[in-house]
C-alpha cells in the first residue's frame, strides 16, 4: 500500500507541537524518545505510519536523528525528514571530534530540511557540516508564555536581568554594571560566574522556571549575554518572552537577534564583549524612563508576530512543499 497523494503533508512528529486547528488533524505526536530503547520503539511508530504519514517531523538530538537517517533505507518507508532544535555546537578539534562531525554529516545528507532560529545561521551550519544550504532554513522562534499556563504578579520593573547557562558572557555585563547605579540579578549556575568578582549591586540568584519568569516580569531592563563565535544563535526564547512582558532587551549577538530586534527601536543589540556599548545603552535606559517606557512598549508590540502557531505554520507550509516537490 503507498501514501496517498495529497497537498497538505500528514506528518508524523516526536517535536511538541503547538497546532492551529488548521492543522491539528494532520499531526500525529509520536511517544517521547529519551535513548537506545524508545529509539527502537520510535522506529517501530515510524515504520507502522509508512502508509499515511508523509514527513517525519524530529528534535535535533542524537536518538531521533538516527531513526530519521535509519528509516529512510528501510523498503517502502523514507518520509522526508525535517529536523527542528537543531541546538548544536562546533565539535572539539580531536579524534572524536572529527568523528562525530562525520557522522553528522552523513545523517544531514539523508534529512530534508533544518529549522534554525536566525538567518545568519544558514550560512554558518551549510559551511561547517559541508553540506547544501537548501537544507537549512530560518523560521523564526517563538515567546513561550502562553497565557492560559501562566500569570504573574505585578511587581515594579526596578533592576537588571539576566539569566541562563549554556553560552552565556557575564563578563562584560559585570563589568558594565559597576559604575551604575541599579541592582542586577542574574539567574544562573554558579559554573557560569567560575572567576568572576560580583560587586555589590550584582547578585546571583537560583532560579527554577517559575521564578525566572517572575524575575523577568519584574525587570526593568532584560540583558542577554551571549558569546561571541558561536556556530548558531542562542537566547532566542529569553528575550522573546521578555519583549512579550513590555522589557526592553539588550543582547550582545546582533547578528542572531537582527530577525527579531529593531536595534534602537524594539531593542538594543550590542558587540559580544563589548562592555562600554553594553554600559552606555543600560546607562542611557536607566537615566531616560521615557525612552525605557517606548522601547519597552515597541518591544511587546513586535513580539506578537512572534507565536507558537506562526512557527509550527511555517513549519506545516514546508512540510507541504516537500512533499509537492516529491
Amino acid at each position: 500500500m503507498r501514501r496517498e497523494k495529497s497537498s497538505r503533508a500528514q506528518i508524523l512528529s516526536s517535536f511538541p507541537f503547538t497546532m492551529s486547528e488548521e492543522n491539528r488533524s494532520r499531526v500525529r505526536i509520536a511517544p517521547e524518545v529519551t535513548g537506545l530503547l524508545s529509539s527502537f520503539r520510535f522506529l517501530r511508530e515510524v515504520w507502522r505510519a509508512r502508509k499515511t504519514a508523509h514527513v517525519l517531523l524530529i528534535e535535533g538530538v542524537i536518538p531521533q536523528m538516527w531513526v530519521a537517517w535509519l528509516q529512510t533505507y528501510l523498503p517502502g518507508c523514507g518520509l522526508k525528514v525535517i529536523v527542528m532544535e537543531c541546538l548544536w555546537e562546533r565539535e572539539a578539534a580531536s579524534f572524536r571530534g572529527s568523528i562525530k562531525l562525520g557522522v553528522m554529516r552523513q545523517i544531514l545528507k539523508r534529512v530534508d530540511r533544518c529549522i534554525l532560529y536566525a538567518r545568519v545561521d544558514v550560512k554558518k551550519f551549510s559551511d561547517y557540516y559541508q553540506v547544501d544550504p537548501s537544507k537549512f532554513v530560518f523560521v523564526p522562534f517563538f515567546n513561550t508564555l502562553h497565557p492560559h499556563r501562566y500569570s504573574y504578579r505585578e511587581t515594579p520593573g526596578t533592576y537588571i536581568f539576566s539569566g541562563g547557562n549554556s553560552d552565556r558572557d557575564y563578563a562584560p555585563l559585570i563589568a558594565a554594571m559597576q559604575s551604575l547605579d541599579a541592582q542586577c540579578f542574574i539567574a544562573c549556575g554558579s559554573a557560569a560566574l567560575k572567576g568572576l568578582d560580583l560587586p555589590t549591586n550584582v547578585y546571583r540568584v537560583e532560579a527554577n522556571p517559575r521564578q525566572f519568569r517572575q524575575l523577568l516580569k519584574g525587570a526593568a531592563i532584560v540583558v542577554v549575554a551571549m558569546k561571541g563565535g558561536l556556530l548558531r544563535s542562542a537566547g532566542q526564547q529569553t528575550f522573546l518572552n521578555a519583549m512579550h512582558l513590555g522589557k526592553p532587551v539588550v543582547v550582545t549577538d546582533p547578528d542572531g537577534a537582527a530577525d527579531y530586534i529593531r536595534n534602537g527601536e524594539s531593542g538594543f543589540t550590542v558587540p559580544p564583549g563589548d562592555t562600554e556599548a553594553l554600559h552606555g545603552v543600560l546607562d542611557m535606559l536607566l537615566r531616560d524612563p521615557v525612552a525605557l517606557s517606548t522601547i519597552g512598549a515597541n518591544a511587546q508590540n513586535a513580539s506578537v508576530d512572534f507565536r507558537t502557531e506562526n512557527t509550527h505554520g511555517t513549519v506545516c507550509a514546508i512540510a507541504d512543499e516537500l512533499i509537492a516537490t516529491n
